[in-house]
């Protein structure tokens, strides 16, 4: 049975504030933007126009973030301190390169992303859930529907490559 000061740090280090949760998806957004940028050129031809279409959609994304931590009616609730949700491990643990083979085939690219995605999509879902502000809702459910379609897109586009 772990101590009393064991279970006080596993639940501090637990504890994050909106800002931080809001510049931790930037940062996951960002690193899919370069992801999708820098997958272009590594597969094949059918592929390229999907990979930038949701480069422009993560930078998108980016973008709607760094516009919410702008607004000054959500100062307050940006130092809002909570538990971080359950999904922020799977979601952190996806930001930043992936170990892809040195010559990845469409479906490990495809694989890498789409678990990315489906992450995200998770991860928006319950801080759209959990959000203290209407405006904030708002904000993280439009990024999960973004990301459910994402989702439903390349599991789509992944079917139809595997009939060929």
């Amino acid at each position: 049975m772990p101590k009393v000061n064991e279970i006080d740090e596993r639940a501090l280090a637990q504890q994050t504030t909106v800002r931080e949760l809001i510049r931790t998806a930037m940062r996951f957004e960002w690193t899919a933007f370069r992801f999708y940028t820098d997958m272009v050129g590594r597969v094949r031809a059918e592929l390229h126009p999907l990979l930038a279409e949701l480069a422009e959609e993560e930078q998108n994304h980016h973008d709607h973030l760094q516009d919410l931590l702008g607004r000054d009616d959500l100062v307050a609730e940006f130092q809002t301190s909570l538990q971080a949700p359950d999904t922020a491990v799977r979601f952190e643990s996806l930001i930043g390169d992936p170990e892809l083979p040195a010559e990845p085939s469409d479906d490990d690219i495809l694989e890498y992303a789409l678990a990315r995605e489906e992450a995200a999509a998770a991860h928006y879902g319950r801080l759209a859930d959990t959000a203290g502000s209407e405006a904030l809702r708002r904000a993280f459910a439009y990024l999960r529907d973004e990301e459910i379609s994402h989702v439903t897109r390349l599991g789509e586009r992944w079917a139809r490559l595997a009939e060929r």
